[in-house]
């Protein structure tokens, strides 16, 4: 040991210009003892300066005690059983131009724990190595043991070195080995200055690892780890790289200000941002753990935002776990960065997404009667957003776009649409419900399937087609307010669905409107029925049915294009108002069982029926233009006008005032046309003749044609052919012809006791045409009748008066 030591004496006088020579002096003592006993030192020179190391190497269990500030350029030790205890209050400065630690055996700083600082510090980087541990044991004051270095300088723990216990880590650290906190309850702090991981951070045993305020760089294979019942606290600290983990119940936690994770690997395990935090993310790790986001679900704001475009990676999940303040757990992004939600990965819980979201993965809505809240900028969905067990998910005040494979879904929870404009994909319901709760827009959606519920005072703009394979109820509480699907673009319904209008006796409670010369078209297959008001351009290739009883469905506003079936069924009234209906050659009006109004309506073309029981009538003056048929019963109510054009195939039966009202009512022809078919138009008016009465416009006529009837009593001014029958066959009352002249090929009669009377006009009779008075009186007054035959029948009698002309 003198030879060596010798021989170092003369390499420090050689390298003294160059300040790196060390003298070693060797440890003597094998019982151990205190570090400033020269006697426990080679040739009784205790190592208390720069220049010199301190060899521990000494076979045998034994402590060596630092018990009084010491500063030397190193210390080795080559015994795993040589133990070196740094006081309680003592420091050990190490000092040179690389001073190191090398040891095999524990290395404690403040053994006892005691009050008072206790540190070991580093003047200029330099190492701590070999097998043995650096134990920190700070009492619950973490500055009674720690590790620090000059600004600039750093401490490299080498690989293979361990740094375990509890207290404080200041200096500039680089590790290679391992540190961690294994002190059950007990925390050990890294902070001040950045530090860079090429090996293991960890806590195990119940330690808690704090990395407090700095930048933490990590290499791609470095791991930040909470051990099995142990945690990781991260407090306004920035990871950059690497992996972060949990194992069993351990936890790595943001406890406290803001951290940010920039290009972290991978997270696996159990990450919480606790109450208050926020969590910086950028680019996106790979996760296959669970972040949670307010773990215990606090009343502070508790953030992930992303800063600059990430997301997450992985088959992990990100928990939202807010309070009934939905802000308490959020997904953020800073302006022009978008959060990734990526395939395989899950966003769950309760809380609000602010985030430009863009989904590849799963987002779910999945704790009961709670909300999951999507809001703010625009996001975009190209894979699965859902409410499950009685959730609900609610789109606020943000754009949302779909891609191809995107899709809304509502299984066994709830979504509602508040101020949302969602384009392209897919919404299906079928295990749940979706709402408007707020003024929303569709845009082009692929396809809806289930229960979409409009609700009372809100609407729902659909732009472009709607596959529609569920049920879209307007207004189901039955509300007051007004409640719109409005279209503000051509947009069809298609597919099997409805639209369910639920209005009240306000009509506009329940509408379908469309803006801008824009067409609604309810698709073949598809129905629009209830109680409502339709004001939109509509074209209908499905079916549309008032069948809500005692209930009225208007189709009023903007004029409409019937190619199918527009229906009254179960007591329902189905009212056409102020409007040009244009119906297709397989277009069709029923009344089954039920009510037809035409109210100021232009009906062209079509059928118009009504079966068992159903009633159409006109209650305000309307058009038939060209109607292709008439079967069933259509009431022309006192004091409107039905105004037909072009004739009537009518197979049915025309009652003119059916009331008996005192109003003038009338069917009128403003254009040639003929009543033809089976059926008949029965006039009835009261005393005042003119309140049942047929009339035509200028140069129109009137045909009544072969197998066709006109009865009852009131009055004909039209200039009219008659090829069928007219017949007064109400007892003791008039039918008058009168005005215009008439052409009579078939049969005009009075029967039962009536009286048919021609006052004031010509009839010109064919080789065919008859009057006759069969039990009843036919009175001629100043008229001419041409041709045919007047005859009596069961003492019917023919009256005429001066000014009657026979020719």
């Amino acid at each position: 040991m003198k030879f060596h030591r010798c021989l170092l004496f003369g390499l420090v006088g050689l390298a003294a210009p160059f300040s790196r020579a060390q003298i070693d002096i060797p440890w003597t003592n094998g019982a151990g003892g205190n570090w400033s006993m020269a006697a426990n030192w080679d040739m009784g020179n205790v190592p208390d300066q720069a220049g010199e190391r301190a060899l521990l190497n000494l076979d045998g269990m034994y402590t060596v005690s630092v018990n009084q500030n010491v500063t030397v350029g190193g210390i080795l030790s080559s015994n795993p059983m040589a133990t070196i205890s740094l006081n309680n209050g003592r420091t050990l400065t190490l000092q040179a131009a690389d001073p190191m630690i090398d040891h095999a055996g524990p290395f404690i700083v403040n053994s006892m724990g005691g009050g008072s600082a206790t540190f070991i510090h580093f003047t200029s980087s330099g190492t701590l190595s070999g097998s043995g541990s650096l134990i920190l044991n700070a009492n619950p004051n973490l500055d009674t043991a720690y590790l620090n270095s000059n600004i600039g300088a750093a401490i490299t723990n080498q690989v293979g070195h361990l740094i375990r216990g509890t207290g404080n880590i200041y200096g500039t650290l680089i590790n290679n080995g391992a540190v961690t906190a294994d002190v059950n309850t007990r925390t050990l702090q890294l902070l001040s200055a950045g530090k860079t991981n090429n090996g293991l951070l960890s806590s195990s045993g119940g330690g808690t690892l704090q990395l407090n305020g700095f930048t933490l760089t990590q290499e791609p294979d470095a791991v930040i780890r909470a051990g099995h019942a142990s945690l990781v606290n991260l407090v306004g600290a920035t990871i950059v790289g690497g992996d972060i983990d949990s194992q069993g119940s351990g936890i790595v936690r943001v406890i406290s200000g803001a951290t940010t994770l920039s290009g972290v690997n991978t997270i696996s395990g159990n990450l919480h941002i606790l109450n208050g935090n926020t969590l910086f993310l950028n680019a996106s790790p790979i996760n296959h753990g669970v972040i949670t986001v307010n773990s215990v679900a606090g009343g502070i704001a508790t953030i992930i935002q992303c800063n600059v475009s990430g997301g997450f990676g992985g088959a992990g999940s990100v928990l939202l776990n807010a309070n009934l303040t939905l802000d308490t757990a959020q997904l953020r992004t800073g302006p022009g960065a978008a959060m990734t939600n990526g395939p395989g990965h899950l966003i769950h819980g309760t809380g609000n997404i602010h985030a430009a979201l863009v989904n590849e993965g799963v987002v779910s809505a999945d704790v009961p009667d709670r909300i999951l809240q999507l809001l703010g900028v625009g996001k975009t969905n190209n894979s699965l957003i859902q409410a499950v067990n009685g959730s609900t998910l609610q789109l606020s005040g943000t754009t949302f776009t779909q891609g191809s494979l995107g899709r809304l879904l509502a299984d066994g929870g709830q979504i509602n649409l508040n101020g949302a404009t969602i384009t392209g994909g897919e919404i299906n319901t079928l295990g749940g419900r979706a709402q408007v709760i707020g003024t929303s827009t569709i845009n082009g959606l692929a396809s809806f399937i289930g229960t979409l519920n409009i609700n009372n005072g809100q609407t729902l703009i659909v732009n472009g087609d709607l596959p529609n394979s569920g049920a879209l109820t307007v207004n189901p509480s039955g509300g007051m307010s007004a409640t719109v699907i409005r279209c503000n673009s051509d947009a069809e319904f298609s597919g099997s669905g409805q639209i369910v209008l639920n209005a009240n006796v306000n009509l506009d409670a329940a509408q379908l409107q469309s803006g801008n010369g824009a067409v609604m078209t309810n698709g073949v297959d598809h129905l629009i029925r209830g109680a409502g008001r339709i004001n939109a351009l509509l074209t209908n290739q499905g079916e549309i049915r008032a069948d809500r009883d005692g209930l009225v469905l208007e189709l009023t506003g903007n004029d409409k294009t019937n190619n199918s079936i527009l229906a009254a069924i179960d007591g329902g009234i189905l009212q056409i108002s102020g409007i040009q209906l244009l119906q297709g050659p397989a277009g069709r009006l029923t009344a089954n069982d039920a009510t037809m109004n035409f109210s100021i309506a232009d009906i062209v073309g079509g059928m118009i029926e009504t079966i068992n029981g159903g009633l159409a009538q006109v209650t305000g003056t309307s058009t038939f233009s060209s109607v292709a048929s008439l079967v069933g019963s259509l009431n022309v109510n006192n004091n409107v006008a039905l105004i037909v054009n072009g004739g009537l195939p009518n197979n049915g039966t025309i009652i003119v005032n059916p009331s008996s009202g005192g109003s003038i009512t009338s069917i009128q022809s403003n254009i040639t046309g003929e009543f033809s078919g089976t059926g008949q138009i029965v006039l009835n008016a009261n005393a005042n003749l003119d309140s049942a009465y047929l009339q035509t416009g200028p140069d129109a006529a009137m045909t009544n044609g072969a197998h066709h009837l006109i009865r009852g009593t009131g009055r004909i001014h039209a200039l009219l052919v008659n090829e069928g029958e007219i017949r007064a066959d109400v007892s003791g009352r008039f039918l008058e012809l009168t005005g215009n002249g008439k052409v009579n090929n078939n049969l005009i009669a009075a029967v039962k006791g009536s009286t048919l009377q021609m006052t004031g006009t010509t009839l010109t009779q064919g080789a065919s045409g008859r009057v006759i008075a069969d039990g009843a009186t036919v009175n001629l007054a100043n008229t001419t009748i041409a041709g045919g035959t007047i005859q009596t029948t069961n003492a019917g009698t023919v009256n005429f008066t001066a000014g009657t002309t026979f020719d």
